[in-house]
């Protein structure tokens, strides 16, 4: 496995007020966070970012959405993890927590986002509402679960430290092959095959897109072409059965597009077999960084339920029942 690193980040709010978030926050954090940081780094209001002579330049667009650089396909250096809660009405004094996602060289960049966070809080709010609150801790993870306060109450913590996760990490394969892995879709996963977004979920759709996606960060985060080896072979010999999916549909309006746009993909659970020990350590990898469209607000998020080289039936019957959590109805982000 390459030398692949991520830095996680757990931000905590104080809301002031009472008002009320959508089901699914994951859109409504990013929306509110980047109109922050777009206020803060741009010195063109009201211009449109597309034709700004800046855009190259922009910390704005290199760190939200480097997407926008002209010539360039660039994937977002980040992923917000929003909070999993069904609950939309707060009121003054709740808290509020997200985790931010960094890969690579992005990591050099917290403090824009620490100051971006602070910015949203006092003056964009977030939700329809502009529910205004205050960073209160920012804190970072660690591989082990271990948590070290980098920032509080407006200021960097003495001694604070960037704690890295690789690979190495999270996960060492054992010598052979054929493992089987139980895989839940936590938050809608909508992927590309064939240029288009695929109408079915199997195991060559799944293990091309989380290659294609690792792949990409690698490339323009760890500054290396090929860091990763040809997977074909070993994708023709993974299986996916046992599957209990829906489509559903998660939309949030835009403010740069006419219509609202769906964040929808499928959720629920599936089998893999025969997963080798190099596509194993991709799954674990692929659990921090989500794979397929919109992964930036939290989407395309799943957990590997159980791992190893067999699998009872009995496990296979329970990951066939459906519990796609805050994922079940139709939804409409503000």
């Amino acid at each position: 496995m390459p030398d692949f690193t991520l830095t996680r980040f757990r931000f905590t709010l104080e809301l002031l007020g009472s008002g009320h978030l959508p089901p699914y926050k994951g859109s409504t954090i990013r929306g509110a966070v980047g109109t922050a940081l777009h206020d803060m780094a741009c010195k063109h209001r009201g211009r449109r970012c597309e034709g700004c002579p800046q855009l190259e330049s922009c910390v704005y667009i290199r760190l939200f959405k480097p997407d926008q650089m002209p010539g360039k396909s660039i994937p977002a250096g980040y992923v917000i993890d929003p909070p999993h809660m069904k609950e939309t009405y707060f009121k003054a004094g709740d808290s509020l927590t997200f985790t931010l996602t960094l890969f690579g060289r992005a990591s050099e960049h917290i403090g824009a986002w620490i100051e971006a966070v602070r910015h949203c809080g006092e003056h964009c709010g977030l939700g329809g509402g502009h529910l205004k609150f205050c960073l209160k801790t920012v804190e970072c993870l660690g591989p082990d679960g271990e948590v070290v306060l980098f920032w509080k109450d407006g200021a960097f913590c003495p001694g604070q430290t960037v704690t890295s996760i690789t690979p190495a990490d999270l996960f060492a394969p054992a010598a052979g092959s054929g493992g089987t892995i139980a895989v839940r879709l936590l938050t809608p996963m909508k992927l590309k095959d064939g240029g288009g977004v695929s109408a079915t979920l199997d195991a060559r759709v799944f293990f091309e897109a989380l290659a294609r996606r690792l792949k990409t960060l690698a490339r323009f985060y760890h500054e290396a072409d090929a860091l990763f080896a040809d997977l074909s072979s070993d994708i023709a010999l993974a299986a996916m059965e046992n599957t209990n999916l829906r489509w559903v549909v998660l939309e949030r309006p835009s403010r740069t597009q006419q219509s609202s746009v769906n964040l929808g993909g499928f959720v629920g659970t599936f089998i893999l077999r025969h997963v080798s020990p190099r596509l194993q350590a991709l799954l674990r990898l692929g659990e921090l960084t989500h794979i397929g469209r919109n992964t930036v607000c939290g989407c395309g998020k799943y957990r590997l339920e159980q791992f190893g080289a067999g699998l009872p039936d009995r496990i296979c019957a329970q990951v066939g029942v459906l519990r796609p959590g805050h994922c079940q109805e139709v939804r409409t982000c503000s």
